[in-house]
């Protein structure tokens, strides 16, 4: 269906013109003011399903947050497909955080940033674009956000460049098709918790199911390290954990100088930092690829919860992918109160390493299933791979996993137990026998699907990716009915 813009002298001589349709509207802002101000009056203006639409072009210095939400599209004239982002939004000389805050609720049309191109953030502790809230979209439950076709430039590494806290209940989004040059780290976490419980455990009462549409969905973006020296993180990262869900598809990288980085991955529990706090529960992470200078380490990295990692490839320099229990680390529990941790029951006694010998596994652990016994700081789940759920697999990536180098890492992370290495192929290339040990698996390099040896010869069906491109990439335009108003 094609799109209907209305030119007329008249209207040009406002900041806003509205065009509204039978259920939805656009409201175009500019040509000569895409201030922070006149933007939030024009979405505070908006209805459910409408669209900002922003006409400016060059460089606004935007120095108050704008706020996106109760179901609106806030859309610049930039495109990955085409490479070009006319208007530049100069973060510079303000000391809002975040910049853009999208606030999302259930049952409401979708929230999205779309189209800008965004510099000159320097907040030594903020977030550039912050998502909160709850809510999965409208039926059929696509997500209730998006964040798409914007260019990152140079966004201070101190910062976040975004932080998406499913603050209030379960929250799902996409974040697609955008740059991002020399940024800091996109940080999802789920911090909502009943009352009284330790942030993220809603997340990890929830049944899981990997391959379905419950996650933060991070697609189809471009990943630009160009800065020297040092490490940050300027990836996907899951900081203190908190019960995050996503999935990192098919993202590309390119690494040009002399850098470490977190390539993608997940906090554990992350005691060290904050007490109260579970750790990631899922990551999908596949079909990336990177280009890598021979002194650029990206990294992905494993601490807590189920992660399926698989068909990842660095054409050129090196990936590597790492897991550990951080509290089998020294520094991680000196000094901390153990019976006060509620995941640390039923330990009881003074935190020193050998005392996991007799309280492993841990709640939270690497393929550690299902809620604590008793809701919390009951028995503790258990580490090993759960009966009808998926623990940790790895297949067919350009890397080989193993536990951290850190000593008691090589105890409490094992193959067989926290995570397993699967065999791999086409799907047409299943083998026609297999051994059913409980650690036989075979996953595809064309179809996206994990397979389970569950009795001999027979393989079972344990695993299918969620459908590629999402849904929510699908641009629906508005209906017929146009009308304008003045």
């Amino acid at each position: 269906m094609r799109r209907l813009e209305i030119l007329c002298p008249v209207i040009f001589l406002l900041a806003l013109v509205r065009v509204e349709f039978s259920t939805a509207a656009t409201i175009t802002v500019g040509p000569n003011d895409c201030s922070a101000p006149t933007v939030n009056s024009a979405i505070s203006s908006a209805n459910p399903g409408d669209t900002v639409k922003l006409i400016c072009t060059g460089t606004v210095n935007w120095t108050n947050t704008v706020t996106v939400s109760g179901g609106v599209e806030l859309i610049g004239p930039g495109s990955m497909s085409t490479n070009s982002w006319p208007l530049v939004i100069d973060c510079s000389g303000g000391t809002q955080q975040p910049v853009i805050q999208i606030t999302n609720a259930s049952n409401q049309p979708l929230n999205r940033v779309s189209g800008l191109e965004f510099q000159n953030y320097v907040n030594t502790s903020g977030y550039l674009i912050w998502a909160t809230g709850q809510g999965l979209g409208p039926s059929p439950y696509y997500g209730a956000y998006r964040i798409d076709n914007n260019y990152f430039n140079s966004i201070n590494q101190v910062c976040r460049l975004m932080w998406l806290d499913s603050s209030a209940g379960e929250m799902t989004g996409l974040v697609d098709h955008n740059v991002i040059y020399d940024s800091e780290q996109i940080a999802p976490i789920e911090s909502y918790a009943p009352t009284g419980l330790s942030l993220g455990q809603d997340a990890w009462d929830r049944p899981l199911n990997l391959g379905d549409a419950h996650a933060l969905f991070i697609e189809s973006n471009q990943w630009i390290v160009d800065n020297n020296g040092g490490w940050y993180s300027t990836g996907l990262e899951a900081p203190h954990g908190a019960g995050a869900k996503f999935v990192y598809r098919y993202n590309t990288w390119n690494c040009s100088k002399s850098f470490t980085t977190d390539f993608a991955g997940g906090h554990g529990p992350d005691i060290g930092n904050c007490g109260g706090v579970t750790g990631t529960r899922s990551m999908e992470i596949y079909g990336n690829t990177g280009t890598f200078s021979s002194s650029c380490y990206a990294g992905i990295t494993i601490r807590s919860g189920t992660a399926l990692v698989y068909n990842n490839a660095a054409t050129s320099g090196q990936m590597y992918a790492g897991l550990w229990e951080d509290r089998a680390s020294t520094s991680e529990i000196v000094g901390l109160d153990w019976p006060s941790l509620n995941y640390y029951k039923p330990c009881k006694q003074a935190p020193q390493i050998s005392d996991f010998a007799t309280c492993w596994p841990l709640p939270y652990g690497i393929s550690a299933c299902g809620s604590i016994s008793g809701a919390h700081g009951g028995a503790g789940n258990v580490s090993s791979q759960c009966v009808g759920t998926l623990g940790t697999t790895f297949w067919n990536n350009s890397f080989a996993p193993g536990a951290s180098n850190d000593g008691p890492n090589q105890t409490y992370v094992t193959l067989n137990r926290e995570y397993w290495n699967a065999s791999s192929g086409p799907q047409a290339n299943l083998p026609a026998t297999c051994t059913a040990d409980g650690n036989t698996y075979y996953g595809t390099t064309d179809t996206n699907q994990l397979y389970k040896c569950t009795a001999t010869d027979v393989w079972t069906l344990v695993y299918t990716a969620y459908t590629y491109p999402h849904p929510l990439t699908n641009d629906i335009q508005p209906p017929d009915g146009l009308r304008l108003l003045q």
